[in-house]
């Protein structure tokens, strides 16, 4: 990899400022670096769909995010939806009831894309499979068909036969036919009679949805297919079949026109395997042509049949000495995951029941602590363990740099309990080569952790109110939902967020900035023990848009620092922008580099080591202007809270698309409580402020399409001997 130095970016500076373990005070927030080694803002979200933003009136909290078949689907509650072009619509199932029943935001889901089917599985209920009908529509069904249940009666004779019971289900996904088989039941009839002959009391797959063990089925696409032996024979031909229901069956095939009709589909099979329903664990994955799943005993994994999505005979069953609580698939093989042990799965059991399964390990000591947070690449993988996260090729394991305090410090806190750790989402976008980590700092997922594959470099991502309770990344876009039922997607051409408000209409939300938040590491400058004369840092920036730049120099033990003169450069402009036409110093749509020094401040010039902080300095916007007819305000109390709004129609931006802080009143700040149209709400501890009109007042904060763009710093210094004059070393 290529690890990102100084001398890279700031002019000449040698210290690994991603790796240098002589500081903790580096961080890149809401900052990414890009390919030529600079460092801009990271990219803004809009609605997935502009038109239908939130799910609507259900249970809100997203749990599960992925693409099938042109259609994004989410999982919220025990519900599953996709989006379509008139809105988010209800998966049908084939039972009528709710999709996946008993689940809520605490459930566990795999999700894997095979064989035109989407696997969809938790840690609460039976799999279900996801198909695309004729007529494109997603429709649910539950995974594998139950064993037959019962005894069949049949009329007494002087004949003996062999008689076999299978459920089928026939559906098509994608213009695809498909079959699913039943586990067999076999029934002996000895003394059976010759002739045509009346079998009853046939099982029947239960079709209401009262809460038996298995659950309902749709009677219309499952038959029961039945076979039969000649007398005194051994192998068993179809004979007919009859609707999912049915009690009785008329059997009127000879013998000598039995093996004209299709064998059993077990013949294949050595010792006549049972093709089994998948386990209720949670856990599934495909590989090498099959599907996996965790067994119930959560210490062995079980192979479907080859081709077979979810056929799953227990006799293909592989052990392991400890619990496992993730599969993968990985470059034809399986991964498999404990808590202490990463094990490497090789080899399949063929349709005839030959071959074999082992397993080597590839991790003594760790495993995987987050069951949730692995990511797959196509040469690598990724997971959370127990003391932070690491990568490997399938064969040896690395634990991933952590020298910066973005991740090191951080990873304890949001892994310290079990509920953190099972909310731990990753995701992965194949084109930036960059692994994207969500984790919970309170009560929800509030933070996205990036890392860096080109750099070994991590990054976050997060503003107020932000929600990330799971991740996809689609045409190379981050797909990012949320615990309030909305789905947003990050792009480039986005360079600000929304100001979610789940109390008004999303069609009246306004839009914020990211703040952008840059520290370099300390860096010695040559020589750690030795004082420095530094003056000045020079700056360049590419100027995207306006700019209002604050650096502030922090210079050894110093836990605040000192704030440079801010950067302010306004020289191109957009609509909407309060200009005075006709300056020369305005140009349209002008995007140059721009160049800025800024002296460092008494008791900053004489250091050992120095670090740097860039962010964005809050602006102040004056709503009314007194000069202007109509624009000045009324301050209003209504029910014990205050907020002040403009008069008149003077001109004034939409204050949403602010991320304020404070509002000024007759030259007084006051913290904003909250913004609900164009009504400033206020907090007013020690009531200075009465109803009033004709004030002047304004918004001190943040305005939106501000990028940050920096191309590089360059620190001018001098090392000093102890007298205080040059340094000969």
């Amino acid at each position: 990899m290529n690890r990102f130095f100084n001398d890279d970016f700031s002019g000449g500076i040698d210290e690994n400022i991603f790796n240098n373990n002589k500081t903790t005070g580096e961080f890149f927030h809401n900052v990414e670096i890009t390919k030529d080694k600079k460092l801009k803002g990271v990219a803004g979200c809009d609605f997935l769909s502009s038109d239908y933003p939130s799910l609507g009136a259900i249970e809100k909290y997203i749990s599960e995010v992925f693409f099938f078949n042109d259609y994004v689907f989410v999982i919220a509650g025990d519900e599953m939806l996709y989006l379509s072009d008139t809105g988010w619509q209800y998966v049908e199932n084939e039972h009528g009831g709710v999709v996946l029943d008993g689940n809520n935001k605490d459930s566990i889901y795999t999700v894997e894309i095979y064989n035109s089917h989407a696997i969809v599985s938790s840690n609460v209920t039976n799999a279900i499979k996801i198909v695309v009908k004729d007529d494109g529509t997603p429709y649910a069904m539950t995974a594998g068909l139950p064993t037959p249940t019962g005894e069949p009666t049949y009329p007494a004779g002087n004949q003996n036969y062999l008689y076999y019971f299978v459920y089928k289900r026939s559906y098509k996904s994608e213009g695809r036919n498909f079959i699913d088989v039943s586990p067999f039941i076999e029934l002996s009839a000895t003394n059976c009679l010759l002739g045509s002959k009346l079998l009853e009391n046939l099982p029947s797959i239960n079709t209401d949805n009262s809460g038996a063990v298995d659950k309902a089925y749709d009677s219309a696409s499952i038959s029961m297919e039945i076979f039969r032996t000649v007398n005194n024979g051994t192998v068993p031909y179809y004979i007919g079949e009859v609707t999912n229901g049915a009690t009785t069956f008329t059997d009127d095939v000879l013998d000598s026109d039995l093996a004209l009709n299709k064998a059993f589909y077990y013949l294949d099979l050595k010792n006549s395997y049972q093709f089994e329903k998948p386990p209720v664990t949670g856990v599934c994955c495909q590989s090498q042509n099959c599907m996996w799943w965790l067994n119930d005993d959560k210490r062995s994994i079980r192979q479907s049949i080859v081709g077979d999505i979810d056929s799953m005979p227990s006799e293909f069953t592989h052990p392991f000495d400890e619990e496992i609580n993730m599969i993968m698939g990985f470059q034809g093989f399986l991964i498999a995951f404990g808590l202490t042990k990463i094990y490497r799965v090789q080899g399949v059991i063929d349709s005839s029941g030959s071959g074999f399964i082992s397993h080597e390990v590839i991790s003594d000591g760790i495993g995987l602590y987050c069951s949730k947070s692995v990511v797959r690449t196509a040469t690598k993988f990724y997971f959370g363990g127990q003391d932070g996260f690491y990568v490997s090729d399938g064969y040896k394991l690395e634990k991933i740099p952590q020298g910066n305090k973005t991740i090191k410090d951080a990873y304890e806190d949001f892994t310290n309990n079990a509920t953190k750790r099972q909310h731990l989402r990753g995701a992965y976008n194949q084109k930036d080569n960059k692994v994207y980590w969500s984790v919970m700092q309170n009560s929800v997922n509030d933070l996205l952790y990036v890392y860096d594959e080109n750099f070994d470099a991590f990054t976050t991502i997060g503003y107020n109110n932000f929600g990330a309770s799971c991740l996809h990344v689609l045409n190379n876009r981050l797909l990012r939902a949320d615990h309030r039922g909305f789905v947003f997607i990050h792009d480039q051409e986005e360079i600000d967020v929304w100001n979610i408000d789940e109390q008004s209409n999303p069609s009246s939300w306004g839009k914020v900035p990211l703040i952008p938040h840059y520290r370099t590491s300390a860096n010695f400058y040559d020589a750690s023990d030795v004082n420095k004369w530094g003056t000045k840092v020079t700056v360049e920036a590419k100027q995207d848009t306006s700019i209002d730049m604050v650096i502030t120099s922090i210079d050894d033990n110093d836990p605040k620092g000192k704030k440079l003169t801010p950067i302010v450069y306004t020289g191109k402009i957009s609509w909407g922008e309060n200009i005075s036409w006709g300056e020369k110093s305005v140009h349209w749509n002008y995007s140059p580099k721009f160049i800025a020094t800024r002296r460092f401040k008494s008791g900053g010039i004489r250091f050992k080591h120095k670090q740097l902080d860039f962010t964005l300095e809050p602006s102040f916007l004056y709503l009314s202007d007194p000069t202007v007819a109509d624009s000045l305000g009324s301050v209003f109390e209504v029910s014990g809270e205050k907020y002040v709004q403009i008069d008149g129609v003077g001109y004034h931006p939409t204050t949403q698309d602010w991320l304020t802080g404070y509002v000024e009143i007759n030259e007084a700040l006051y913290p904003i409580d909250r913004i609900v149209g164009e009504k400033i709400y206020f907090i007013d501890s020690e009531n200075a402020v009465q109803p009033v009109a004709n004030v002047t007042f304004g918004i001190k904060g943040y305005p939106t399409n501000r990028k940050f763009n920096l191309s590089s710093y360059v620190v001018t210094y001098d090392l000093l001997n102890d007298q205080g004059g040059h340094y000969n070393g």
